[in-house]
């Protein structure tokens, strides 16, 4: 996973029941979430303004991708009395109106291509190599 480069992780730890912010910057691009909970008697919520992105109840939520863009701070709703360990990934502008080139990029980078394609040919002259030693293997002359 590729983020840009001004890409931000933050992690809070909140315990008890509680609401805070996480995020204050706005606009933000949110790129992912993942939520950690210590038992399974809480409730831990995420919010953009007053919409909810995330409701996380009695489990611990892998990392979710998101891009979801927030014109209004991050909150944290917490209701139990254990821990809650979150995770959130950002960065501190509206990614979609942005004039960053880098987005969210699940891909191979150049390198990655160029050593696959090494890697294929040497295989590929093993293969040949051992196929045609197999058939026509060597011929072994004697002399009289």
């Amino acid at each position: 996973m590729i983020y840009p480069p001004d890409a931000i992780t933050i992690s809070k730890i909140i315990e008890g029941e509680i609401t805070e912010t996480i995020i204050p910057t706005i606009p933000n691009t949110i790129l992912g979430i993942n939520i950690s909970q210590e038992n399974l008697a809480s409730n831990t919520h995420i919010y953009c303004g007053s919409d909810e992105i995330l409701d996380n109840f009695a489990k611990t939520t892998q990392f979710i991708l998101l891009n979801k863009v927030c014109n209004s701070p991050v909150m944290a709703q917490k209701i139990g009395n254990d821990k809650a360990q979150i995770i959130i990934t950002y960065v501190p502008y509206n990614l979609q109106t942005s004039s960053s080139t880098l987005s969210i990029y699940n891909g191979f980078t150049s390198g990655e291509i160029v050593n696959s394609l090494f890697l294929f040919l040497i295989f590929l002259t093993l293969i040949f190599g051992f196929v045609i030693f197999k058939f026509l293997g060597f011929k072994i002359h004697k002399q009289v």
